[in-house]
């Protein structure tokens, strides 16, 4: 008989030849062929945020990639609707987190291939230490930081510090938000509890709170509920000074009110944006290509330019107007500090009900 071994090795030989060969085209296939038709589902903040991230990203990626981007607007909504979908069938495919949406969904993310988003190589020091990079769940993509504002204007000093907000002279002319979490970190460096890298210490929280109160007391004139209710205290002059986040006031102030923006001597606290790929998704490559895309230097620069944001690519070339507002070095990364949510999470509700009850009140 015949032995058939021959012939069996020309067949594997010949199978592994087109299989190379369909593997080799897979992947000399250029992006616009490759994913041309395709949906994909990505998720952004709603408001301004929304505007900048469809003209900036989304647009110019449908009409290079013939790809089709299916942009949900939201805030908190997104959560439960991660947690609650059936498993391998998530909601979205591309979702926009923060270091806390991280925490709290991170059984539903993918981890991110680094081999997939070479962008990764231009990214800040500050930004590869953050957890979510670090554990492969989230790309770094842009960050918003707590800044002091006032009227220009109407004070008649040079703010530097966390510690102007207690002058005599803004008796009752300063505005806070109301979340109890943010107000844990002027209410720190007001109070000196930092450590000697100047990052706030939370434990014991008693004396944060203390301040806060006195503070509250003396020169809160009213808590504000959002950004836009902090933007028409100010321009009503019915306040002269608090704190927002960076990039809207910057946005405020370019339109032409009268503000001066500070990064408080010593530091503050921030929040870091992540693009991050949902479990189950069926477009991951296509998820990934965005997300380099997103990261890449001549977007990020148009990003800087139209919603103020500081972003993860150092390569981004920041206007001079710009610079003190966006970070631009890897030591004003430095001095940023992100809300401790690992001693924050667990103590949810003793510190917002402490919040409610001794701090809230004080401002009639």
């Amino acid at each position: 008989m015949k032995s058939h071994r021959p012939c069996m090795v020309f067949i594997l030989v010949w199978l592994s030849l087109i299989l190379l060969g369909f593997s080799m085209g897979w992947s000399q296939t250029k992006p616009e062929e490759r994913f041309k038709g395709e949906t994909l589902i990505v998720t952004t903040w709603s408001g301004p945020y929304e505007k900048s991230f469809r003209t900036v990203f989304v647009d110019p990626f449908e009409k290079q990639y013939g790809v089709k981007i299916e942009l949900v607007p939201g805030w908190y909504e997104f959560i439960p609707k991660i947690l609650s979908a059936p498993k391998g069938q998530p909601p979205y495919d591309v979702f926009l987190a923060t270091d806390r949406s991280i925490i709290q969904v991170k059984t539903h993310l993918e981890k991110l291939r680094r081999e997939n988003i070479p962008n990764f190589q231009r990214m800040w020091d500050y930004t590869k230490e953050l957890d979510g990079f670090k554990n492969n769940l989230g790309a770094p993509f842009d960050s918003g930081f707590m800044t002091m504002a006032f009227r220009s204007d109407l004070i008649k000093f040079n703010p530097t510090s966390w510690k102007d907000f207690t002058r005599p002279d803004l008796k009752k002319l300063v505005s806070f938000d109301s979340v109890f979490f943010w107000n844990l970190y002027p209410g720190g460096y007001i109070a000196d509890r930092v450590d000697k890298k100047g990052k706030v210490v939370l434990e014991p929280i008693d004396p944060i709170y203390k301040k806060m109160e006195e503070i509250a007391s003396t020169n809160i004139y009213k808590w504000y509920g959002s950004g836009a209710e902090f933007v028409s205290l100010l321009e009503r002059g019915e306040v002269h000074g608090g704190y927002g986040w960076s990039g809207s006031l910057y946005l405020q102030k370019a339109k032409g009110m009268k503000l001066l923006l500070v990064i408080p001597k010593e530091g503050t606290v921030a929040y870091v944006d992540y693009l991050c790929v949902l479990q189950g998704t069926k477009k991951r490559d296509l998820a990934e290509f965005f997300i380099n895309y997103c990261l890449s230097e001549e977007p990020m620069t148009r990003f800087v330019e139209l919603q103020k944001n500081s972003v993860s690519n150092k390569n981004v070339k920041i206007p001079a107007e710009l610079k003190g507002t966006v970070l631009g070095s890897e030591a004003e990364w430095e001095k940023l500090q992100l809300v401790d949510w690992d001693y924050v999470m667990p103590r949810w509700k003793e510190l917002e009900e402490r919040w409610k009850k001794e701090v809230l009140p004080l401002v009639k």
